[in-house]
């Protein structure tokens, strides 16, 4: 997979979330060994398994710091600038649905930098 300069994958259908990123995502992650005391159904019949088959399938996100923050945007003004920035471009391309701004706009505003 490859991946940009903040760790996050290449390709498809990107969003603000990953080209004005605030946290890495990451696949595949790891089941923890032995297995929880109270897996899923599936999970508690297939045993470590299973959880490593479930576990290979889903991601996890490491969020960056508040020093990461600042060197990649300077400020949370820059940094929603940005956002909105993509996100006006993503619908002007009809990748994005209006309806969505404000969510995605709000989730920019509660950044702490």
């Amino acid at each position: 997979m490859v991946l940009d300069e903040q760790g996050n994958p290449k390709g498809g259908i990107r969003n603000p979330y990953v080209d004005v990123a605030i946290t890495k995502y990451a696949v595949p992650n790891e089941a923890v060994m032995p297995v929880i005391p109270n897996p899923s159904a599936y999970v508690a019949k297939g045993g470590q398994q299973a959880a490593n088959q479930m576990c290979g399938l889903a991601a996890y996100q490491t969020d960056f710091s508040k020093e990461q923050l600042k060197q990649l945007y300077g400020s949370k003004k820059n940094y929603k600038g940005k956002v909105e920035k993509r996100i006006t471009e993503l619908e002007k391309a009809g990748w994005s649905l209006p309806i969505y701004r404000d969510l995605i706009l709000a989730d920019a505003s509660n950044v702490e930098f």
